[in-house]
């Protein structure tokens, strides 16, 4: 499998391309004459290498689209969570283990737009992700992508935030929320 080549496709083509990608990297993992260890280094490479690229550290012979490497790096974590789990349960079938791995990249957001922009915008701030070594637009790639959202004009929405008259709504919320969740459990009485 020449990655290389796979990304050359990907950016021909983005959407096709990837899901191809997707497709094949997930028939060339799920093969079974394909040792499980040396599937784990493989992938665990590339990923690497490809975080590289993203950081700027290495340049690619091809310029891709910064938003389907993200996509990559997405599908390829999915399938080291599958083969971390193969390693440990080596006695499941694949039937069985594609029952187990049903929760693996489901985790969806549930709020508003506005309410995303305004949580991604206070992270960045605060500057404790990639220890503030990560553009916005790639914070909002890499964290819609592991929350299924995209949100293609995030300044726009940062823009219409400014402007009202209560700017940290959603933040404000997280903050009741969990002092809420904080006074429930003090008032839980200690177990003897």
């Amino acid at each position: 499998m020449d990655i290389s080549k796979l990304l050359y496709e990907i950016a021909q083509s983005e959407h096709e391309q990837y899901k191809m990608f997707k497709q094949k990297l997930t028939e060339y993992c799920t093969n079974r004459k394909n040792s499980v260890i040396g599937l784990f280094r493989y992938l665990k490479t590339v990923e690497i290498e490809l975080n590289e690229y993203l950081s700027g550290r290495i340049r690619l012979v091809v310029d891709i689209d910064r938003a389907i490497i993200v996509k990559v790096l997405k599908t390829i974590r999915i399938e080291l969570d599958i083969i971390r789990y193969r390693m440990k349960h080596p006695e499941l079938s694949m039937q069985e283990l594609t029952k187990s791995l049903e929760h693996v990249g489901k985790l969806k957001w549930r709020g508003s737009v506005v309410e995303w922009v305004e949580l991604i915008y206070a992270l960045h701030a605060i500057g404790y992700v990639n220890d503030g070594k990560i553009s916005l637009k790639e914070m909002f790639y890499e964290m819609g992508e592991v929350f299924d959202i995209e949100v293609k004009d995030f300044s726009r929405t940062f823009m219409d935030i400014k402007i009202r008259s209560d700017r940290t709504l959603f933040l404000d919320e997280l903050k009741r929320v969990l002092i809420e969740r904080i006074e429930k459990a003090d008032e839980k009485p200690a177990r003897k």
